[in-house]
């Protein structure tokens, strides 16, 4: 599945890549040359003080996993009050430019409305006869709610990694939560999701 090949994830928050599919995301730039793989970011944060302490860790993140990135600036949870147009034109514009051949995404069925737009507007920039895609992978957003299972048909083993994913999970501090032992919910996740 990791074979060589220009990879583009492309998600709506700074954290979502490394939580959702970090092991995978720290393999494809370990297996590729890392200019050959890319996160689009559509949202930078809720305010300025959020998107600071968000956008201060995923700059750690590149440093230590080495991707390629674009961060467009528009706001945690207000991705409805963008016209799903403009923003299907901004990943078609991305797509063109990078011409990835693998494409990897938020899902659809996730409950998160931000995480439901990104996938909807990457399914319609990727519409046949426009791009060749030779792979296409929704990921869902490992937490603590208990609607947003979903089932998979492709899992990557990434325990030669989990170190590492955990690192770049525990960067984003102001995404924890004093109810939570983020070690331990990582390792939980690495466990039962092996992503």
């Amino acid at each position: 599945m990791l074979n060589k090949q220009r990879t583009m994830i492309i998600v709506p928050h700074l954290d979502d890549a490394e939580f959702g599919m970090g092991g995978t995301l720290i393999k494809l730039c370990k297996e590729n040359d890392p200019k050959d793989v890319k996160i689009v970011v559509l949202c930078e944060g809720r305010d300025a003080e959020n998107a600071e302490a968000r956008l201060k860790a995923y700059a750690k993140n590149i440093f230590l996993v080495g991707f390629q990135t674009c961060v467009y600036h528009y706001k945690d949870m207000e991705l409805e009050l963008v016209p799903l147009k403009e923003i299907t034109k901004l990943i078609e514009d991305e797509l063109e430019d990078f011409k990835p051949s693998r494409i990897f995404t938020t899902s659809e069925s996730d409950i998160h409305q931000d995480h439901q737009i990104c996938a909807k507007a990457v399914k319609i920039a990727c519409r046949p006869n426009r791009y060749v895609i030779d792979e296409f992978y929704e990921f869902m957003i490992p937490d603590n709610n208990p609607w947003n299972a979903t089932y998979y048909d492709t899992v990557v083993d990434v325990s030669d990694v989990q170190i590492m994913k955990t690192t770049i999970c525990e960067v984003y501090t102001s995404e924890k939560y004093s109810t939570i032992n983020s070690r331990e919910f990582f390792r939980t996740i690495h466990r039962n999701w092996k992503i």
